[in-house]
């Protein structure tokens, strides 16, 4: 009799999991539209040039500059299945970002040139970057919240994972790594097409921040 292969939290590695994480198709097309719409990208933008941008966004800068802050779930085989990335230090990682991509935040310098990745860019995505990174920071918290919980993170989980418990052990190896970084806290974003995880987020110890700027529910978490 066989047995199907058991899940299990592992490292991020940059040969196997790359394409996998950054192809995986987490966000709801709602999602993207709000997102699209928000930072003023072109109207031309559709499919997967938006799916571009929401990843590039949400994870590829995470595994490029922080690769051992990422949390994979394997499905048992080798397979991405799901993952956590984020940051210890939400100020320092606007920085490097600043400081990897100059001043224009050009993201084609995390990739060789003439690569797959370099030729799938659209050429307004350093006005993106910039526009969430830069002097706008329209998608980071406050100054006064960075400085209680400075960590902040971004998870999914494919579906037929979902309601298992890999959640919540994302979540807590991450916490693991970061407060091993140095971190006091973290914070997230929900927009309201995410709503439907606050109850998840709640039940891992995040609650609402009263200092709250972003325009959609912010949540934190201390650490001490």
């Amino acid at each position: 009799m066989t047995t199907s292969p058991e899940p299990f939290l592992r490292p991020y590695n940059a040969e196997t999991d790359f394409e996998a994480l950054a192809e995986a198709n987490y966000p709801t097309w709602l999602e993207l539209e709000r997102f699209r719409h928000n930072l003023r990208c072109s109207p031309a933008l559709h499919g997967k040039l938006q799916d571009v941008y929401y990843r590039w966004v949400f994870r590829v800068l995470y595994v490029k500059l922080h690769p051992e802050l990422t949390v994979v779930l394997d499905n048992g085989t080798g397979k991405h299945v799901g993952h956590i990335v984020g940051v210890a230090d939400t100020e320092k990682f606007l920085q490097e970002v600043r400081e990897h991509s100059g001043t224009q935040l050009d993201p084609h310098l995390f990739f060789p040139l003439g690569s797959r990745e370099y030729a799938a860019l659209p050429s307004d995505l350093c006005l993106v970057l910039d526009n969430i990174y830069g002097k706008q920071r329209s998608y980071v918290a406050s100054a006064d919240v960075l400085a209680e919980y400075p960590a902040h993170l971004h998870i999914g989980i494919d579906a037929e994972y979902k309601g298992k418990g890999w959640g919540k052990k994302l979540m807590l190896e991450w916490e693991r790594l970061v407060k091993d970084a140095g971190a006091l806290g973290a914070n997230l974003g929900m927009s309201e097409y995410a709503a439907s995880a606050r109850p998840f987020y709640l039940k891992v110890g995040y609650y609402p921040d009263p200092k709250d700027r972003l325009g959609w529910l912010e949540l934190v978490k201390n650490f001490t």
